[in-house]
């Protein structure tokens, strides 16, 4: 209920905000929407809509993975079943989708105290990237039960919609390296897996679009990563906390290691390798 109640409360203070203060960021004019819709077409979120209207058109876009448009324009296309016009059942679908994957986000029996604080946290976050969010959620979850056929496959998917999702075949490399022999060869096909969602979106914008790994990512962006400080900050401060623990099992990926439980324990040490790589 609590995940609930905070969409219903971002939802009222976005359209509270758009009747009160002037936006800074106009781009949603650029898009001829409904005005009920403008609110929330700001930033990435203009690009993302007209990927889902009109697909890739411009080089630039090439930024955004086509798995979260994509999705938004299938949907709108059930959403026509219900009387709603193209335009209309696209944005709402993509509102949808944000919203529910927050959260569904919050229900995979996260029961540790630690868990439900990050699971509060991620409920207030602004810029959640909540479709992500839940496919890499649910990919852990899977990873811990150690359905790994399935988290791998949940973690392709999670490549088509943000490119961060190829950093989670590192956990089967994990697997190769700690398994035992007879389990290797499934660690290595879910590595493949994993990485597939990403490799077969670059296959496509190399060999159809003439453009490909990195090439939208320039000197230029870097300006951009400056909004990413503040989570790396923290992200970094928690990978210290964990080495300090056990500097010798961090370093030698767990090979070398003191017997400890819970966060500081062997369990947790591929998802802080997993958030150094990042």
């Amino acid at each position: 209920m609590f995940a609930i109640k905070t969409r219903l409360a971002v939802i009222a203070s976005v359209y509270v905000c758009y009747l009160l203060v002037s936006p800074y960021d106009t781009s949603s004019q650029l898009l001829n929407i409904n005005q009920w819709f403008q609110p929330w077409i700001r930033w990435d979120a203009v690009y993302m809509a007209d990927i889902a209207f009109y697909g890739y058109r411009f080089e630039q876009q090439f930024a955004f993975m086509p798995g979260y448009p994509f999705l938004m324009h299938y949907a709108g296309k059930v959403m026509q079943l219900f009387g709603l016009d193209t335009e209309t059942g696209i944005l709402l679908s993509g509102l949808l989708i944000s919203n529910w994957s927050v959260v569904l986000s919050l229900e995979m029996g996260l029961d540790e105290d630690h868990s439900k604080m990050a699971s509060v946290l991620f409920c207030l976050s602004p810029y959640a990237e909540s479709l992500f969010a839940l496919l890499t959620f649910y990919g852990m979850l899977l990873y811990l039960r150690r359905q790994y056929l399935l988290s791998s496959l949940v973690f392709g998917v999670s490549g088509l919609v943000r490119a961060n999702g190829i950093l989670y075949s590192g956990f089967f490399v994990w697997n190769i390296l700690h398994l035992q022999w007879k389990t290797k060869f499934k660690s290595i096909l879910c590595f493949f897996v994993s990485l597939s969602g990403f490799l077969g979106v670059q296959y496509y914008a190399h060999t159809l679009m003439n453009n490909g790994l990195l090439k939208y990512w320039t000197v230029q962006q870097l300006p951009n990563f400056v909004l990413f400080l503040p989570v790396g900050y923290t992200t970094f401060c928690a990978i210290v906390d964990y080495y300090r623990s056990d500097p010798m099992k961090f370093l030698s990926l767990g090979f070398k290691r003191r017997q400890k439980t819970g966060y500081y324990g062997f369990k947790m040490l591929p998802f802080v390798r997993e958030r150094d790589s990042i």
